[in-house]
């Protein structure tokens, strides 16, 4: 029984579990929003509202990894019990003591900031003449209720969710949970009924020599209150042009459309670096609703480049970067293949490009579903297995000569999928990796489970490095850690090599004196981890 106190007006909100969003009243606070003319990506001028005061109020729940969250507002949203607060309002804990909501506005960067912002809650109202549509364009926040509504964050502000949201005539509230002590937030007059985001492409390459039949994704925005039906997307490449259907897409919604392209062979830039012209355009049942123009990069395959393809998990666009193999002229020895998975908020490009060609094998760089996806755990895992397939078929390679290397949430991948998948690799090479949720997340653990805790406790198996441990037996391990890593404790490590030191006869250990979690791209592209990998070869099956 918790108590949300106003003035001397107590209101009692029962229960604490939030794991059930319902459409209910939520809360806001007046604030004073400039509205002023911006762009909507036509060159037309577009209505801005900015967002640059309300309240904020510090944690009231429990989160991290643990099946439910426990949450003070999401309950009192869930029970219908929530109501708009005031400056001064509290909320009482229930072990004691209380949260206050306080007045916040933007720096002068246009960001909300500050100690609330890290767990707790952001609340804004918004005023409007008449009814419409806005399109929501914020990040820095695990999610966000629009009038009641639950609509998706932007956690690692990467500004890559913009949704479409009803505004009434009248007062708007906007209901923004927080997570890494920062927030910004505008609302900006939509394109249209329907229209393509510029964010968030995932584009291939155009490679030399190669035609343009690499897919893209683009996203699709429906922001009316009907089904978007009988939708196509037809793109031109250098005049040769390719048509593809998109479903249905439900109202007020957004839709990651996969793309084909059939363009031409591409040909050797005059200069150093070129690109080719990629221009789409909507139609809705024939008639043309909204245009964009891109572009890709042209490369040489034996570059560091780009590739697309449509996932057989989903049928989305993904994308995985390659470091080719530079073997010599002449050289009749298949190379290697190494896998390298990215740390979080890193995409798979960048991950590429820390690493220098080799002259033995291929690296490639896989992406799970945005630049942090679940720590190549579930569908990363799943992503990583179906890059490495993929790139097994692209790219001649010695399939005795394949391996696993990974940065940060990418070392946690490689002691994951290492444990997983130990018959694929010949070695694997995590760089300042984390073991498990529960040695460096402070995971849930039940110490006398109950039956119901137990069979959670069960689903968590897969998760459980330590206990799948006997799988490294079967590859080389090589171990790559900064003593001053304040991201990843060393002693991460450090407990990976006393446990292998108990069993495995093949592992290597090193801790570079004084560097941190990242110290270059010698992170990833060290060279005695590279000649660990390249003297180990998988056992014939």
């Amino acid at each position: 029984m918790q108590n949300f106190r106003r003035g001397r007006e107590t209101l009692l909100i029962s229960g604490l579990i939030g794991a059930a969003i319902a459409g209910a009243a939520m809360a806001g606070h007046h604030a004073t929003n400039g509205a002023h003319d911006g762009n909507n990506g036509d060159g037309a001028a577009a209505e801005v509202i900015e967002l640059t005061e309300g309240l904020a109020v510090r944690r009231v729940g429990i989160y991290g990894r643990r099946p439910f969250h426990i949450d003070l507002i999401q309950s009192a949203i869930v029970t219908g019990q929530w109501t708009t607060p005031e400056e001064g309002d509290e909320i009482e804990l229930p072990r004691g003591g209380d949260r206050t909501w306080d007045r916040i506005e933007v720096d002068d960067r246009g960001r909300f900031r500050g100690r609330a912002l890290r767990g707790g809650y952001v609340s804004i109202t918004v005023e409007r003449d008449e009814p419409g549509v806005m399109m929501l364009d914020a990040r820095g926040h695990r999610m966000v209720y629009v009038n009641g509504r639950p609509r998706i964050g932007d956690i690692y502000n990467l500004g890559m969710t913009q949704v479409p949201v009803h505004l009434n005539e009248g007062s708007n509230e906007l209901l923004f949970h927080c997570t890494r002590g920062r927030l910004e937030a505008k609302l900006v007059k939509p394109a249209g009924d329907a229209f393509f985001s510029e964010t968030d492409l995932t584009k291939p390459d155009a490679l030399v020599g190669e035609p343009v039949d690499q897919p893209i994704g683009v996203i699709v925005v429906n922001a009316s209150d009907e089904p978007l039906r009988g939708a196509v997307i037809r793109a031109d490449v250098g005049g040769e042009q390719s048509e593809t259907s998109v479903p249905t897409i439900a109202p007020m919604t957004i839709y990651k459309a996969p793309v084909s392209l059939d363009g031409p062979e591409v040909e050797t830039p005059d200069g150093e670096e070129g690109e080719i012209e990629v221009d789409l355009e909507l139609r809705i049942n024939g008639e043309a609703a909204h245009s964009m123009a891109t572009s890709l990069d042209i490369r040489s395959p034996d570059e560091t480049h780009s590739r697309t393809f449509i996932s057989g998990i989903d049928g989305s666009v993904q994308y995985y970067s390659v470091v080719p193999a530079r073997a010599d002229e002449g050289d009749d020895v298949d190379p290697g293949l190494v896998l390298t998975l990215h740390g979080a908020s890193v995409e798979a490009t960048s991950q590429a490009n820390a690493y220098t060609p080799k002259d033995w094998t291929h690296i490639v760089a896989p992406t799970n579903r945005r630049p942090f996806g679940f720590d190549w755990e579930d569908w990363g895992r799943r992503d990583a297995m179906e890059v490495l397939d993929l790139a097994g078929e692209t790219f001649d390679h010695d399939p005795q000569r394949v391996y696993l290397t990974g940065h940060s949430m990418g070392g946690h991948g490689t002691w994951h999928v290492g444990a997983m998948f130990p018959d694929r690799f010949a070695a694997i090479a995590p760089s300042a990796g984390w073991i498990s949720f529960w040695s460096y997340s402070s995971a849930a653990e039940y110490d006398d489970p109950d039956p119901i805790e137990a069979l959670l406790a069960r689903a968590t198996n897969a998760s459980d490095t330590l206990a799948h441990r006997r799988n490294y037996r079967h590859h080389g391990v090589y171990m790559l850690h900064g003593d001053e890593d304040e991201t990843v404790p060393v002693d991460e490590a450090r407990t990976m090599r006393e446990t292998l030191s108990a069993f495995h006869t093949n592992f290597a250990y090193y801790e570079r004196p004084g560097a941190e979690h990242w110290w270059g791209s010698q992170s990833v592209d060290w060279p005695p981890l590279f000649d660990f990998l390249r003297h180990n070869t998988r056992d014939e099956p």
